[in-house]
């Protein structure tokens, strides 16, 4: 059914040709162009008809996805040259970042610089402190240090930003100097009248409230409170959000009732509707959610405005294709991959599984019929992007049903609420009566999203490679029962043990005790946690904090369904703010709380994180032992000149410490450094050292004799019993 449509057809092999080349190298797509290139010849002398022309389709269709890779990739230049390297940058600024942690992001499209075959036009994100007020499109001069854009545990960024066209970060603590204002045009108008509505909202609606509707109505989530978007995305409701398709055809479908009211004819209301569309996509950012449901908008009036048929399946398509060819990396994208799958799991399955619904529940009335929608589009949406949502998030929600039937009947309630409150943002009176009442709807959506992600088992976490194994497995049997078996009622009955198949899987997985030890290390700016898991619980280490990086911990644990921390250790007096920690308290049992010679945070530890075995503080000069369970030890010890943790399994031995003086010394088999760079270093007699400050991995794997260097990003796997596994 779904090759019987040329677009469909072109679509289906163009995607997913530019799916498989992006990891490609250039000489596999080379290899890959030319044997397409011959098949397509083969179909040309071998079939003849409506399957010659089908068939060619798909292969010219995967020739132009391989051919606009190539030219994209031809472009691409190996960043690590510039890593790590100093140096002078003029370039244009594009998007300003609002200011986090009193350092403003810009990014920045070079122009020149001092760096020795960096190429013109490469785009890059510049962290700087400057009191120089700077705005879009002003082309600046400023000394930089760059670094290549490197992934961690929990999120690819090299891949989020290759897709962005981002290739390298800069930071400077320098004056940029404006050598020029830039042009005003259209991107620089919607830009300013974005900042212009995020302010009028920050004025009516209170934190944590502004945020969300900045994110849900403009695209800013620029001020997203990262506990609330927390427990958004274990809800299942992130995408609400996100300026997506949802929000252009609400808004839309507003705009075109309005003007059908007024009295307009047809041609007058879609011409309008689809040029406030697209004004409202320049608006929030053109986000790529927002452009395919733009470009989708805008195929399906204007047939109707031509007297032509309309397809949503080929606009759908049709706007996949556009958005490769003109970024070919979009496909690796995690908002394009998601908002394409879930829209075509929607177009392809919402109605029959609602329908299936309805049919089933014997009560017919409007509300149970709501129900039943709003379940078959969640279930469609999520079966089509179950791939992707795992890759990405590495879990799944299972109370996104309940989430989506509680916000989906206030979503458009809000966003026309959002809209009025710009409208009258000159009235403070009505202004802020509307901000109230937008605070009270978004609260009901934190509340239910609250409770959601407070009960352990509402998010599962997945390993991507058990879930493609599934998949595999599930793909290889449907396909029997479809082309061999070719009887309707084994392939109904295939899909359907299948999809059992994944949920028992599911369940096992979730409980399953491994029992292998993991050491994960996830750090930020000023901040640094060393994660051990064990089968189902896991102990934390604490350096430093920055009031964000326990969100990161809780995002860790529950990809890994880990429900329980054992033992939290603060290992460092420059505790400054720990409401994250709390957070992530509420949201994870705590057993045992210990604090660096922290009598003043006792109190307050007890009674905020509230741990079920109490809170303990940390002496100088004194040895604690955390557990001992299945021939595995960890235990503390603390001097002056700083604290270290000894994880003891079998015959290997680790030590984690951010001591310089404990870690030139130590004789264990494994060194976790936490700290700064130190000469002294060299001097450890460890066999392998893993050290946080990835920027100082080469010079430390060339200065040490005989040990292996890795960077922080790599997660240690031991045994009970003895040995390792880095990867």
């Amino acid at each position: 059914m779904l090759l019987t449509r040329p677009l469909v057809t072109a679509g289906i092999s163009f995607l997913t040709t530019a799916v498989v080349v992006s990891f490609f190298s250039v000489i596999a797509s080379i290899v890959l162009l030319i044997v397409l290139c011959v098949l397509f010849l083969i179909v040309l002398f071998l079939f003849d008809g409506k399957r010659r022309i089908q068939i060619s389709i798909i292969f010219l269709s995967g020739l132009v996805a391989v051919g606009s890779y190539l030219l994209f990739a031809s472009n691409e230049q190996d960043m690590t040259p510039f890593n790590d390297k100093t140096g002078s940058i003029t370039g244009v600024v594009t998007d300003i970042i609002p200011a986090k942690n009193s350092m403003t992001g810009y990014t920045v499209k070079i122009v020149d610089s001092t760096f020795e075959d960096m190429p013109k036009g490469l785009r890059g994100i510049l962290y700087a402190k400057t009191d120089v007020p700077i705005d879009y499109y002003d082309t600046i001069q400023i000394e930089v240090k760059a670094r290549k854009i490197t992934s961690s545990p929990l999120f690819n960024s090299e891949q989020y930003y290759r897709a962005k066209g981002i290739e390298l970060t800069f930071s400077s603590y320098s004056m940029a100097t404006v050598l020029s204002n830039g042009t005003h045009g259209f991107i620089y108008y919607t830009k300013k009248i974005n900042e212009i509505f995020s302010n009028c909202i920050d004025r009516y609606v209170e934190r944590p409230y502004s945020g969300l509707m900045k994110s849900m109505l403009l695209g800013n989530d620029s001020d997203m409170d990262e506990v609330a978007y927390n427990s958004i995305t274990r809800s299942g409701i992130s995408h609400i959000f996100v300026v997506s398709g949802m929000h252009v055809s609400m808004l839309s479908m507003l705009v075109f009732f309005i003007l059908k009211v007024v009295g307009c004819s047809l041609r007058v209301r879609s011409i309008v509707t689809i040029v406030l569309a697209w004004v409202f996509i320049g608006i929030t950012g053109f986000g790529i959610p927002a452009i395919r449901a733009g470009m989708m908008l805008s195929v399906l009036m204007g047939a109707n405005l031509f007297g032509r048929p309309s397809d949503t399946l080929t606009s759908l398509f049709l706007s996949g294709i556009i958005i490769v060819l003109v970024n070919p990396l979009a496909v690796i994208d995690a908002s394009f991959s998601l908002t394409f799958t879930a829209t075509l799991g929607i177009i392809l399955f919402a109605h029959p599984i609602s329908e299936w619904f309805t049919r089933t529940i014997v009560v017919k009335a409007k509300p149970i019929t709501y129900c039943c929608n709003v379940i078959g589009v969640t279930i469609a949406a999520n079966l089509a992007m179950f791939p992707i949502i795992i890759c990405v998030f590495q879990g799944i929600s299972l109370g996104g049903l309940v989430s989506n039937l509680v916000a989906a009947p206030l979503i458009p309630v809000i966003l026309v609420l959002g809209l009025l409150l710009l409208l009258f943002s000159g009235v403070p009176m009505i202004a802020s009566g509307i901000g109230v009442v937008i605070e009270f709807l978004l609260g009901i959506i934190l509340k239910i999203c609250d409770g959601i992600a407070s009960i352990s088992f509402a998010y599962i976490g997945l390993n991507y490679k058990f879930v493609s194994l599934w998949l595999v497995v599930a793909l290889i049997l449907i396909a029997i029962a479809t082309l061999i078996i070719r009887n309707k009622e084994v392939i109904r009955n295939t899909v359907s043990l299948s999809f059992v198949g994944l949920l028992v899987c599911l369940g096992f997985h979730s409980v399953y005790n491994y029992n292998i030890v993991e050491i994960t290390t996830l750090n930020s700016q000023q901040a640094q946690r060393v994660v051990i898991t064990y089968q189902k619980t896991a102990t934390v280490i604490a350096f430093g904090d920055d009031n964000r990086i326990d969100i990161d911990v809780e995002r860790f644990l529950r990809s890994k369904n880990v429900h329980e921390i054992e033992n939290y250790l603060f290992l460092s007096d420059k505790q400054k703010d720990i409401s994250d920690t709390e957070f992530l308290t509420q949201t994870i049992e705590l057993y045992h709380l210990y604090l660096l010679e922290s009598d003043r945070l006792l109190e307050y530890a007890q009674d905020s994180f509230r741990p079920v075995n109490g809170v303990y503080s940390l002496r100088i000069n004194t040895g604690y032992e955390m557990f001992v369970r299945d021939g595995i030890s960890l235990s503390v010890e603390c001097i002056e000149s700083g604290s270290s943790v000894r994880l003891t399994a079998g015959e290997t031995e680790i030590v984690i410490t951010d001591s310089i003086e404990i870690a030139s010394q130590t004789d264990c088999e494994i060194l976790y450094y936490c700290g700064k760079y130190h000469e002294k270093l060299t001097y450890n007699k460890a066999k392998c050292v893993i050290i946080l400050d990835r920027f100082e991995l080469d010079r430390l794997a060339d200065q040490i004799n005989g040990a292996k260097a890795y960077e922080a990003t790599t997660v240690l796997s031991l045994r009970a019993t003895g040995g390792y596994k880095i990867e």
